[in-house]
């Protein structure tokens, strides 16, 4: 899942010419089981800040869940993409392949890896931003999803949008916010 702020949704055109900052998070494929709860852990994501003590969306500085009230609301004008990452015949990977992805991010909280403020370094493995997680839980199951983009490939950084643009993810839908 990615968050994409002012990016145009399907059949709109842009006229943008930088690559836009969001966030990224890996859904978790056990579910939901908590539907009305505002903090059901639906996703896990890096985030570079202290949780609300009110209003908590995320669970920590760092790698950790992100809640439910996160995604179900935003900033204004915000659209967000649900993708799926495909094979090299185009074909949705595997369920067991998506949970492999999910358990490394899950190794990841369990170890309390900080927040990666180096952004163009997404080879660290000792910290995360978010998308820099994301990338890196399916380049370990053999998957780059890093379309290369951000300022023409000179930087190594994974954003949400280059994942959003590659090669090996699917679009599925996406959900706009107005608030």
């Amino acid at each position: 899942m990615v968050r994409l702020p002012g990016l145009p949704r399907p059949g709109e055109s842009s006229t943008k010419d930088l690559l836009s900052f969001g966030h990224a998070a890996i859904w978790r494929l056990v579910g939901d089981p908590y539907p009305d709860d505002p903090d059901s852990p639906v996703a896990m994501s890096s985030w570079g800040i202290d949780p609300d003590p009110v209003d908590p969306q995320h669970e920590r500085n760092g790698v950790g869940y992100d809640y439910r009230r996160h995604w179900a609301r935003s900033a204004p004008n915000t659209t967000y993409y649900g993708l799926r990452v495909i094979n090299n015949s185009g074909s949705d990977t595997s369920n067991y392949v998506a949970t492999q992805a999910e358990q490394y991010a899950e190794v990841q909280r369990a170890l309390r890896r900080p927040y990666n403020y180096a952004w163009w370094d997404k080879w660290r493995t000792d910290s995360f931003y978010c998308s820099q997680l994301v990338w890196r839980c399916w380049f370990n199951q053999g998957y780059d999803i890093d379309s290369g983009d951000f300022m023409g490939g000179v930087v190594e950084a994974a954003t949400p949008e280059e994942i959003y643009l590659d090669n090996n993810t699917r679009y599925m839908y996406y959900w706009w916010s107005r608030y």
